[in-house]
């Protein structure tokens, strides 16, 4: 019994040693594994602040890069830009060279096709000057000419109207028709004294005969002419302005002729 007891106490007492180092295992265990947990939080606290400075550093470097590419952008266009400038102005000098030539080429082509042009133009600008002081010269002696006669048309209107009056009197009347008479037989190549006689006097039974002329024909036969004749009545004709009235002293002007020749008659210039 007391044997069994032993063993049973000592059974016991190993059980217990076995669960107390149990016990003390897993409480290391978990120590151990809590430790290592904690561990793991830092280095990943660790892990993670080296990452946000590493983005901080990348987001820098990355300004940067930015920063240096817009530069090197600004750099490399404004140097495109000057290169291009320069190549424009280049190409743009030859260009000018080359179209100042050909525009003096074609300038003095087109001064060889103007020149004859321009010396005609002022030929004619010469001509139309000179054509301008004949014109007005002309306008001149025009204007003149037409003023003396105006004149002449008044004076002429004048001497007409008294001319017209004139012959409305009897007397001038029949010293126009003489002189008028004796111009025309002058004309024909007739002389005085020799182919008509002016102003013969003759006495007859019936009284005296003056005529205005006598017309000597061969074999003694002679032409008796005496001028004088109405022209008051046909002188109104020419003066009227109406029909009417001109018809009026027609007809009047035919009655003075009808009695102008039985008048003449009466003188019997035939015997």
């Amino acid at each position: 019994m007391d044997i069994a007891s032993e063993f049973l106490t000592s059974l016991e007492i190993s059980n217990q040693g076995m669960v107390t180092a149990f016990v003390l295992f897993a409480s290391g265990v978990f120590i151990g594994w809590l430790i290592t947990q904690l561990s793991k939080t830092r280095q990943l606290e660790r892990l993670n602040n080296a990452l946000e400075q590493e983005k901080k550093l990348n987001q820098e470097r990355l300004s940067n890069m930015e920063k240096t590419f817009a530069a090197l952008s600004a750099n490399a266009l404004q140097n495109n830009n000057r290169a291009f400038i320069q190549l424009a102005q280049q190409v743009l000098g030859r260009f000018q060279v080359r179209a100042r030539g050909d525009l003096d080429l074609k300038h003095q082509a087109i001064a060889g096709l103007v020149k004859p042009v321009h010396e005609a133009l002022a030929r004619a600008e010469s001509q139309l000057v000179n054509l301008e002081q004949t014109r007005r010269e002309g306008q001149g002696s025009l204007n003149q000419q037409l003023e003396s006669m105006i004149k002449s048309q008044d004076t002429l209107q004048l001497e007409t109207r008294n001319l017209v009056t004139a012959l409305r009197r009897p007397e001038v009347r029949g010293q126009w028709g003489e002189l008028t008479l004796r111009r025309l037989v002058e004309l024909a190549g007739m002389v005085d004294r020799c182919d008509f006689e002016e102003q013969v006097y003759t006495r007859t039974e019936d009284g005296a005969l003056r005529p205005d002329m006598l017309v000597h024909l061969p074999g003694n036969r002679q032409i008796v002419v005496d001028v004088k004749t109405p022209l008051d009545a046909y002188l109104s004709a020419i003066e009227a302005v109406d029909t009417q009235a001109r018809q009026q002293h027609l007809k009047r002007h035919a009655r003075h002729l009808r009695e102008r020749v039985k008048e003449l008659a009466t003188k019997r210039y035939w015997d």
